[in-house]
This record gives C-alpha cells, structure tokens and sequence, in this order.
C-alpha cells in the first residue's frame, strides 16, 4: 500500500470515527459513553462467592461475579 492510499485511508477512518462519536452524543449521556469506553469491574474475580450467567435470545452473554462478606459485595464484575 502506498503513502497516500494510507493517509487517505487514515482520513477516512478518522472521519467515519467523528461521526458514530457524534452520533453517539445524540443518543447517550456523557457518563454512559465513558463507562462504554473505559470499562471497569471487568474480568472474573478470584475467590468469587457468587456468580450470574445468563444468555438472552440474540445470543449476548452477561456474566457476573460476586465476592460476598458478611452479607454485602466487597467486589463486583462483568
């Protein structure tokens, strides 16, 4: 690939990327974008106590894990 069919194929993922980012803003709050974008409590936990899996009609998957003490969650994650 030459430098000018990168640079035009950078431009025009740049472009695309400032439009979903635009329309994004449209539809969803601030907060929400950034827990999409910089997800945390995710991943399994070790010595986790409690645990959630559930599979919906489309085929998406949620799983939770739970770390329970003394009756409360001490950590959660997805």
């Amino acid at each position: 690939m030459k430098n000018d069919d990168k640079t035009d194929l950078n431009a025009f993922v740049e472009e695309i990327e400032a439009k979903i980012l635009e329309e994004e803003r449209e539809i969803y709050t601030e907060r929400t974008l950034k827990e999409a974008n910089d997800p945390k409590n995710l991943g399994e936990i070790k010595g986790a106590n409690g645990f959630g899996k559930v599979t919906g009609p489309c085929g998406d998957t949620m799983q939770i894990c739970l770390k329970i003490e003394d009756d409360k969650i001490t950590v959660a994650s997805f």
